[in-house]
């Protein structure tokens, strides 16, 4: 049985909803190591039939994307540029590959806006998603631009006969 090792394998992928590094590629099957430590080992005869994604090949650099909601009212070219300041100032994000921001559309309590930007790996995904998300915040709360809750409103009906038999008022 030949079993393939390469330094060259070191690709992270998903396969049947299992994502990680390839560590070896057998004659009928494939070792994946998780995120999690874990090792998955892949009957190859799936691995062919299934829709595998490779997020090493053939670039390893890898997009990532968030919406923001944005109050209504906010001007949207400094809320462009906050955001494109914030996230170029991200060490990691990528200075070569172009930061985009999309006004999506009207929510019910803010306008969504997509936000995009490079990174090295998709090994760095997490990481870099929670760096750009709190710069993004800071940003945006020093430029006085607020990112409103959703807000919703109730209306109450009050049945004032109901309330009176309830608290026993108005029988004999």
């Amino acid at each position: 049985m030949t079993r393939r090792t390469n330094t060259s394998l070191t690709t992270s992928l998903s396969i049947l909803e299992t994502t990680g590094r390839v560590l070896e590629i057998g004659t009928r099957t494939t070792r994946i190591l998780t995120g999690n430590n874990r090792m998955v080992v892949v009957p190859n005869s799936q691995i062919g039939v299934s829709q595998v994604i490779n997020y090493s090949y053939p670039d390893p650099t890898y997009r990532l994307e968030t919406d923001l909601g944005i109050a209504y009212g906010s001007d949207m070219p400094q809320v462009r540029k906050v955001i494109q300041d914030a996230i170029q100032a991200v060490e990691g994000v990528l200075q070569d590959k172009p930061i985009e921001v999309y006004f999506l559309e009207y929510g019910d309590s803010s306008r969504i806006v997509r936000v995009r930007w490079w990174i090295r790996s998709y090994d760095q995904h997490r990481s870099m998603q929670d760096k750009v998300n709190s710069a993004l915040e800071v940003a945006l709360a020093s430029a006085g631009i607020e990112m409103p809750n959703p807000t919703f409103d109730q209306n109450l009906i009050v049945d004032h006969q109901l309330i009176q038999e309830l608290r026993g008022e108005g029988q004999d």
